[in-house]
C-alpha cells in the first residue's frame, strides 16, 4: 500500500478537490437553471423515489411493489444516515455525495497498479469528471456505493488477494444486482489466465506443475472465494421471494417496465417501437444514449492492450449495457458505468489535452444532469 501511495498523496487531494469542484458546480447550475430546491430535484426524481421508500417502509410483505427491483445496500446506508441527519432526501443526497467522491479515490489504486502516479491522476480526473459519473454522483442513486466496493474487489482480485475480493463483490451485488457479472468475469479470467500458462509451459515441464501455477497447494482454492457473492445472492432472493410471496421476486418486480436481456439489435429497434417511442423524437433520444455508450465502448480495444482481462470485463458489461430492453433500454448512460475499468484509457492521455477533455466532460455532465432533471436520461 505505501508503494502505491509514494508521491501520490498530493495526487489523492487533488482528486478529492476535483470532485468537489464538479459537484459545486453542479449544484449551482441545478439551482440556477432547474430549481433552487436542491433536494426536491436531487433525491425525488426516477429511481430515488424507490431508494427512499426502500429506506423508510423497506420491501412490503406480501405485496410485490416496485420495490423488490432495487438492491438492499444504498437504502440501507440511507436509512443508517437518516439516524443522524434525521432527514431521508437530505441522507440520500448525503451517501451518494460522500461515495461519488470516493469512487475517484479507489479507482486511483487501481489505476497504479498499470500506470506512475502522474498517469493514474489523469486517470483519476477523467472519471471524477465523466458526464455520467458527475450525474449519478450527484443524484440520490445507488451508482457510487457500487462503483466502490466494484473497484475495491477489482483491485484485491488484481492482487490475488481473492477473500477480501470475495466479500467487497458481495456488497456490490447487494448495491446493484448487475454486478452478479462481476465474480463470473473474474473467475473467467483467472481460467483464461491458466489455461495461457499451460500452453505456454515448456516441454520438458512435467505435467500438472506449470510455472506459477500450484494446481494442489491451498492457495490455488482461494479462487472459491468468489462464488460467495452468488451465495449471499441467493441466500438475499429467497428472503425477497418469502416476503412478497412470489418466486423470483427481483425479476417479477421489474415485469411492469418491459426490462429483459435480448441483444443490441432489438435494443435499437426499441427507440422506434418502446414505451418512449411517442414521447418524444426517438433519433434524439437514441442518439443522446448513444454517444455515450457507442464511445466508450470502443474504448475497450485500448484497454486490450493494458489488460486483456479488464477489456474483456468491460466489454461483457458494455454488451449487456447494450442489449437490454423494456425501459431499461434509456438508461444506457447510467448502466454503462458498470464498465469504469474503460476509463483507465484516460491515463494515456497528453498532458495538453487533459484540461480541454476535463472542460468538455463538464460541459457534458450539466447537459445529462439537465436531462435527467428535466426529462428522461435515466
Amino acid at each position: 500500500m505505501s508503494g502505491l501511495l509514494k508521491g501520490g498523496t498530493k495526487h489523492l487531494l487533488i482528486i478529492v478537490l476535483a470532485s468537489l469542484l464538479t459537484k459545486a458546480v453542479s449544484l449551482a447550475f441545478v439551482y440556477t437553471l432547474v430549481s433552487p430546491d436542491l433536494l426536491g430535484q436531487l433525491s425525488t426524481k426516477w429511481d430515488s423515489i424507490f431508494y427512499i421508500g426502500i429506506a423508510t417502509n423497506g420491501y412490503p410483505a406480501g405485496n410485490l411493489t416496485g420495490n423488490y427491483a432495487f438492491a438492499p445496500m444504498y437504502p440501507v446506508l440511507i436509512r443508517l444516515t437518516n439516524s443522524v441527519a434525521g432527514n431521508y432526501l437530505l441522507s440520500a443526497a448525503i451517501v451518494s455525495n460522500l461515495f461519488s467522491v470516493l469512487v475517484p479515490v479507489a479507482f486511483y489504486y487501481v489505476a497504479r497498479l498499470y500506470f506512475s502516479p502522474r498517469e493514474s491522476l489523469y486517470a483519476s480526473l477523467a472519471l471524477s469528471f465523466f458526464p455520467t459519473f458527475v450525474t449519478y454522483g450527484l443524484v440520490s442513486y445507488s451508482e457510487p456505493v457500487y462503483l466502490l466496493f466494484a473497484m475495491m474487489a477489482t483491485y484485491w482480485f488484481l492482487q490475488g488477494r481473492y477473500s477480501y475480493s470475495g466479500e467487497a463483490a458481495s456488497v456490490a451485488v447487494l448495491s446493484a444486482y448487475q454486478n452478479l457479472l462481476l465474480p463470473a468475469l473474474f473467475l473467467t479470467i483467472i481460467v483464461l489466465r491458466k489455461v495461457s500458462l499451460v500452453l505456454r509451459r515448456p516441454r520438458s515441464t512435467p505435467a500438472g506443475s506449470a510455472p506459477g501455477i500450484r494446481w494442489r497447494s491451498p492457495a490455488s482454492y482461494g479462487f472459491l472465494w468468489l462464488f460467495l457473492p452468488y451465495a449471499v445472492f441467493v441466500l438475499w432472493s429467497y428472503n425477497l421471494d418469502v416476503a412478497s410471496a412470489h418466486q423470483f421476486s427481483i425479476i417479477a418486480a421489474q415485469a411492469p417496465w418491459g426490462t429483459s436481456l435480448v441483444n443490441p439489435v432489438a435494443q435499437f429497434q426499441t427507440f422506434f417501437t418502446g414505451v418512449f417511442a411517442s414521447q418524444g423524437d426517438p433519433v434524439q433520444m437514441l442518439t443522446l444514449r448513444y454517444m455515450y455508450t457507442l464511445p466508450f465502448f470502443a474504448l475497450a480495444y485500448p484497454l486490450w492492450k493494458i489488460d486483456k482481462g479488464l477489456a474483456l470485463f468491460s466489454s461483457a458489461f458494455m454488451l449487456f449495457t447494450l442489449s437490454l430492453v423494456g425501459t431499461a433500454y434509456m438508461s444506457g448512460p447510467r448502466l454503462m458505468l458498470s464498465a469504469w475499468p474503460l476509463v483507465l484509457v484516460f491515463g494515456r492521455a497528453k498532458k495538453e489535452y487533459l484540461v480541454p477533455l476535463l472542460v468538455l466532460f463538464m460541459l457534458l455532465s450539466l447537459q445529462g444532469t439537465y436531462s435527467q432533471l428535466t426529462g428522461f436520461w435515466t
